[in-house]
């Protein structure tokens, strides 16, 4: 639902104090326009998956006047301001807030971004809030495709066996 509130101030000057004598000098409306917050969840994946070590982006389409401010938080929490001025944190800088706030950029995922980010947009005319629910894909995921994979196979070979454990080890 959208909410379109104008705003409209008419300011007269004249050049006489006299009410009887005075000339109008000019005569200026000022007109705004205040549009609540909102966010456009249309065409976005709300499930995002990264590859662990590779980097993704959350997009957070903002519309309102006056410009909304966009806070994100990481399960709950704000993210922190250095965080998203993506200097040196306890995510080592690899968090950035773009484009006043309505991209979220994260690199070098580990398996500790896995978590619900959101944006929330407000203005003075209203709030509007966005969930991302990111999940962080490790090489775990691609071990258990090698083993379905191959399961076929490892009946007869003690060596694919073997792999199979360091493989595990190395989780």
């Amino acid at each position: 639902m959208l909410h379109f509130v104008q705003l409209q101030l008419t300011l007269s000057v004249y050049i006489s104090r006299n009410p009887l004598t005075r000339t109008k000098l000019c005569h200026v409306t000022f007109a705004c326009c205040i549009v609540p917050a909102s966010i456009d969840s249309t065409d976005l994946d709300l499930n995002p998956k990264v590859i662990r070590g590779k980097s993704i982006t959350l997009h957070c389409p903002v519309e309102g006047s006056p410009f909304p401010n966009i806070t994100w938080f990481k399960d709950d929490e704000v993210l922190d301001q250095n965080e998203a001025e993506g200097r040196e944190n306890e995510a080592g800088g690899r968090v950035t807030v773009r484009m006043s706030g309505r991209q979220l950029d994260l690199s070098l995922a580990q398996r500790s971004d896995a978590a619900k980010y959101s944006c929330v947009a407000v203005n003075v005319a209203g709030k509007d809030a966005l969930h991302f629910y990111l999940q962080v894909l490790g090489e775990s995921s691609h071990i258990i495709s090698f083993i379905s994979s191959s399961a076929r196979y490892s009946h007869t070979e003690p060596w694919s066996v073997q792999l199979l454990l360091l493989l595990l080890a190395l989780m």
